[in-house]
């Protein structure tokens, strides 16, 4: 019974020429299958990721460092993106924007550089006017956790905006 066959003997086994022509003769029918891009109002359909306002986390000043690691990612990933040894893929920056347009930017861009194949993207949030609270920052923080895009985050070396901007890892 072919059932009861070990994969050893499986593999031995050989196909009649009847079923190798059989095969050719159907594949030659076939034409390979084109992609097509997505339009803008395709990519209206996907729902963005919803980021919830509403977790209990403790908001951080303007010069407090940001960072987030995924529990998966290896010790020598984290200290690489701590030392910004990653090149950056491509940047947002959030300045002047409200709490609302900054929630859906950063959905579009995270969604967008993934699709693009980014691995890491930085993000500048500034340190805001208000420096008891910067409003942006403590959203960045509570938001790049909750999306399905990153891997980690960390505030960036000065060269690249200091705690002001954040390198994002991206799955």
């Amino acid at each position: 019974m072919l059932l009861a066959m070990n994969w050893m003997q499986k593999k031995s086994m050989s196909i009649s020429d009847e079923d190798k022509k059989l095969f050719r003769d159907t594949v030659r029918e076939m034409k390979p299958q084109q992609q097509v891009e997505q339009s803008q109002e395709d990519m209206e359909d996907i729902p963005r990721e919803h980021y919830s306002d509403h977790l209990n986390d403790e908001n951080v000043s303007a010069d407090a460092k940001l960072s987030y690691f995924n529990q998966t990612l290896p010790h020598k990933v984290r200290k690489q993106l701590q030392k910004g040894q990653f090149d950056i893929e491509d940047i947002l920056d959030l300045h002047r924007l409200t709490v609302e347009d900054a929630r859906e930017d950063i959905a579009d861009f995270l969604q967008a550089s993934s699709a693009q194949g980014c691995r890491c993207v930085l993000i500048v949030h500034g340190k805001g006017r208000d420096l008891n609270t910067p409003i942006l920052k403590n959203k960045v923080k509570q938001w790049l956790p909750q999306s399905k895009y990153v891997l980690a985050f960390c505030s960036c070396l000065p060269k690249h905006g200091g705690t002001g901007a954040v390198y994002v890892l991206l799955r």
